[in-house]
């Protein structure tokens, strides 16, 4: 019993110290910026962040969050083949709808830089944006699998 709470305490805590890393180079990141682009650029950021983090849950169609009891009634079963072809159909998929928003943003660059960012000249800056979205989505599919 001794044992487990100890275990708990030292995951919790490791989990912890690297969420607090993990603030701590965000700011610091985020001062950098601040000093070199200003606040309008600071705001430009954060504004294509947020459309980065939109556009990849709206192309990613929840895939991930629903594949999440499939991969963990696999793991518990003890079934690799199955989890194999769990993965393996999640990637594909993933990649598929990733790549399918990124040709759709790139497709429609001008109006969403437009009415997103209030300046259409932002529109080639929109278009590549889309195309992180396959490793935005590689990279929450790795956190569930």
């Amino acid at each position: 019993m001794e044992t487990s709470y100890r275990q708990i305490l030292r995951s919790s805590s490791i989990i912890g110290g690297a969420s607090i890393i993990n603030i701590l180079v965000g700011l610091a990141r985020l001062k950098a910026a601040a000093l070199l682009l200003g606040p309008a650029g600071v705001g430009l950021i954060g504004l294509l962040q947020s459309l980065l983090a939109t556009g990849a849950a709206i192309a990613g169609l929840g895939v991930g969050t629903s594949s999440v009891r499939q991969v963990a009634e696999s793991v518990a079963a003890g079934q690799e083949e199955q989890l194999a072809v769990i993965r393996r159909a999640l990637l594909l998929t993933t990649l598929a709808l990733s790549i399918a928003g990124a040709v759709l943003l790139w497709a429609l660059r001008q109006p969403v830089a437009r009415h997103v960012l209030g300046d259409h000249g932002l529109a080639p800056s929109v278009g590549w944006l889309g195309w992180r979205w396959p490793s935005h989505s590689w990279e929450a599919r790795k956190s569930r699998c």
